[in-house]
Formats: structure tokens, sequence, C-alpha cells
């Protein structure tokens, strides 16, 4: 069985699904990438809605159409600067993410009085070590 990165790296090849059928056999090979695509289309769709539900409250459209719009935009974006677009954009929103992360906790600490008040609210089991 392949678990670790060196492993499969080892292995010489670049899909999930080649990987596999190496190790499963050619049939897997076929179910692994089907379910892939049924993942990464969940996974598609779920963003295009997601984009759609917050285009719509923005700019005040229908839904669908909003959602729509935003699938078109992906594709064509994805199309006109192909994978490396789609790697400085998930850079990009990876950077964003974490500045989020951390204006949040700085907000939510400064709203709650700091991790003292906190200690006081929440069971002792939240926070291990000493207070």
């Amino acid at each position: 069985m392949l678990f670790s990165r060196g492993q499969i790296q080892g292995v010489g090849h670049n899909t999930i699904s080649a990987v596999f059928a190496d190790v499963y056999g050619p049939q897997t090979k076929i179910a692994t990438s089907l379910v892939m695509i049924f993942a990464l289309q969940i996974v598609a769709v779920a963003l295009y809605a997601g984009g759609g539900a917050i285009l719509s409250a923005l700019l005040a459209v229908d839904r669908t159409l909003a959602t729509v719009i935003c699938g078109i935009v992906a594709v064509l974006y994805v199309f006109m600067g192909g994978m490396k677009s789609v790697v400085y954009t998930n850079v990009i929103h990876s950077i964003v993410k974490y500045i989020g992360i951390g204006v949040a906790l700085y907000f939510g600490l400064t709203e709650s009085a700091g991790f003292r008040s906190c200690r006081l609210v929440f069971p002792a089991r939240c926070f291990p070590g000493p207070m």
C-alpha cells in the first residue's frame, strides 16, 4: 500500500488514478478517475453557487443569473490563463484567508477583552496549561 509522499513520488506518475492503477489494477484507474471527476464537479458547483449568492446580494440580481455569471467567468479565466493562473489565484486566496483569520482573531480578542476573559467564560478543558 502507498501511504507516504516519498512512496508516491517514487512511482513516477502524475495522477492519483495512475498510481492506483499500478497498485490495484487498471479497473481502479477508471473508478478513481470517475470519483475524482464527480468530486471536483461538486466543488466547482459549490464555488459557483457561493459566488452567485454573494454576487446576487451585492448587485441585487437574480441568484441563478449571478451563479451562471460566476461559472462563465471562472471557466473563461482558467481557459485564458491556464492552470498557472489557477495556481496564482490559489496562492492569493490563501494569503487573503490567513489575513482574514488574523483580522478576525484580532477583533474577536479585542471585543472579548482578550484571552483572559475567554478563559473565564469557557471551560478549563479548552485551554490546556497554566492560567
